[in-house]
């Protein structure tokens, strides 16, 4: 292996600190109130073994298969042993994104010593991929932890790959298939690995080789994705599940994933403006001139870089290797109604640095460094401003709606934050936006968004004692989810508080129950109506249930306090 300076691993390490610590302080938010919070499955370390056999949210359906397309152990250890480690303290969580950034970047450095960099380039390309804001949501944000471990293993692959010199060294070809496997257990990204370890064989200045031995070095990575799609299939039933049910041409998925790619690019070389959902219209035409200008920017890059690819083949080939990394995003209909995330570059902007670097290299041999430095400067800045969007919902959800105010899923979620507080009129101000956003026929839309629109008008307006338009929003939402808790849980609200109803409500409670075993808020509102008939035990049993489903509910905290008072009291007061 190359030698290098032991100073350059501590610098990238330091690089990685400097430009995410303030992570530390960020929150749980988003899919980290599920998948952690809520998540049984990872608040013991003896569930470890149900992961391998699981959806990574089966435990929020048990025994349904189909729910997702993502399968990922490697997410339920890590959190089973921050879990193990601190409980529900958010820090411990953040330390594991952190160091598996860290990991990542030092096999980056040694990927690109490996590739032929000198030192000081390999150092100032892998800075870049250490400091790059697009980086800020897949380690700010917990439920990103697969990216960051997908990312670690990925690398390490490749490492192994370009050391066992094109598959002659069978044991780094080994190493290189193990850490391929363990790519796959982490995310889906990582079934582009065999194709980019063929790919590679063809690299600039490789040795040629008889196609037959090409693809005799793909072997091992065959076996071990054969092995994960066995597990995979186990867990999840099907391979892959369409999330998005807009029907379009084949002409809008095509003009899709172009403007999609050409965002990627994009967002690969300049970082800005960075949002947490990316929404954008399915149809062409209402969205033509952006997916042309997209065309164009693809083609005049490909362009060049056909025309000059003599004189910087190295870039030409990773340029090629981006897309190559980036096709389990292009299958659109499997992802959301987001189309495309920040975190889903974290593995292709590896390609991207390289292909930045040896450019600049080649056309400004005298000042890349000052020029490469001053961008990982600009870089670590931009991450640290972009990090404190992610520190809690509110104020990641408030920056992207300044971008793009026409995320309706966002401005529900906006509008939840806002009920908590007890600010009803902004709240239903976002819903009737959430609404419209809909209603345009522009963005795919999944029934679930009107769904949730409906429950939270629903609970808005009974809060405000507008008890029938309420009724109303709330079985429009039992109509669009049948089967969904929230209805349920609001309608026995109304049951008990406008009709006096309480035997009615607790049937209603139990419904939202059966619907949603881990809604806490339903077996919070359940003990409600059972200590107002004072069923103290079955309050207590009710609440200690709420809050072994969401250890952080302080509601149900109170309201078990107050009932076991009352079991030891004659005279309860109401919670």
């Amino acid at each position: 292996m190359k030698r290098f300076p032991l100073w350059h691993l501590a610098l990238l390490a330091a690089i990685c600190l400097i430009a995410y610590a303030n992570t530390l302080s960020g929150a749980f938010l988003w899919d980290d109130d599920y998948q952690i919070i809520r998540n049984p499955n990872v608040h013991s370390l003896e569930k470890i073994p149900e992961a391998f056999t699981q959806p990574v949210w089966g435990f929020a359906a048990p025994g349904e298969v189909n729910r997702s397309n993502f399968y990922r152990p490697t997410q339920t250890i890590l959190y089973s042993l921050a879990y193990w480690w601190a409980g529900l303290d958010p820090v411990p969580f953040h330390v594991i994104q952190i160091t598996l950034h860290v990991l990542a970047t030092l096999l980056v450095y040694l990927v690109c010593i490996e590739l032929g960099l000198t030192g000081a380039l390999a150092l100032l390309a892998t800075a870049i991929f250490a400091a790059h804001p697009i980086h800020s949501e897949a380690i700010a944000w917990l439920a990103a932890t697969p990216d960051l471990a997908c990312g670690v293993f990925y690398f390490g692959a490749l490492f192994a790959f370009l050391r066992s010199k094109s598959g002659t060294d069978a044991k780094w070809l080994i190493v290189s298939a193990i850490l391929c496997f363990l790519a796959l257990l982490s995310k889906e990204m990582a079934i582009t690995f065999p194709l980019l370890a063929f790919a590679l064989t063809f690299r600039p200045g490789e040795q040629p080789l008889p196609l037959a031995q090409r693809l005799r070095i793909v072997i091992p990575f065959a076996v071990v994705t054969a092995i994960y799609t066995a597990l995979r299939f186990n867990a999840l039933g099907l391979l892959v599940t369409v999330h998005t049910p807009t029907t379009l041409s084949i002409f809008d998925w095509v003009t899709l994933g172009i403007q999609v790619f050409g965002r990627y690019i994009w967002y690969a070389l300049i970082p800005f403006p960075l949002l947490a959902y990316h929404q954008l219209p399915v149809h062409f035409s209402d969205r033509a001139v952006p997916t042309l200008v997209a065309l164009a920017s693809i083609l005049g890059l490909a362009a060049l870089l056909w025309r000059y690819r003599q004189r910087i083949p190295q870039a030409a080939f990773w340029s090629a290797a981006f897309p190559l990394m980036l096709i389990p995003v292009f299958y659109l209909k499997g992802i959301s109604t987001a189309v495309m995330a920040d975190r889903y570059l974290y593995i292709p902007s590896l390609a991207a640095v390289i292909v930045v670097v040896t450019i600049l290299a080649t056309l400004l041999p005298k000042q890349v460094l000052w020029v490469g430095w001053s961008l990982v400067g600009l870089f670590i800045l931009g991450s640290i401003a972009r990090n404190r969007d992610w520190r809690d919902a509110e104020h990641i959800w408030a920056a992207t709606l300044d971008r793009d105010p026409e995320i309706g899923t966002l401005q529900t979620s906006m509008a939840e934050i806002l009920m908590k507080r007890g600010d009803d009129v902004n709240a239903a101000r976002r819903l009737n936006q959430a609404l419209d956003s809909f209603n345009s026929g522009r963005y795919s839309i999944l029934p679930d968004e009107y769904y949730r629109v409906h429950v939270a008008l629903g609970a808005v307006l009974a809060r405000s004692k507008s008890f029938a338009q309420a009724r109303e929003h709330l079985e429009m939402a039992r109509t669009l989810a049948p089967k969904g808790d929230w209805p349920y849980l609001y309608l026995g609200g109304i049951s008990m508080e406008a009709d006096n109803d309480v035997p009615k409500a607790i049937e209603q409670f139990q419904t939202a129950i059966k619907f949603g075993p881990l809604n806490d808020v339903a077996h919070d509102y359940l003990g409600i109506a059972y200590f107002n008939q004072g069923r103290f035990q079955e309050a207590k049993a009710a609440f200690e249930e709420a809050l072994k489903i969401n250890p952080t509910s302080q509601d149900a905290r109170t309201h078990l306090d107050m009932a076991v008072r009352s079991l030891q009291q004659p005279t309860p007061s109401t919670p």
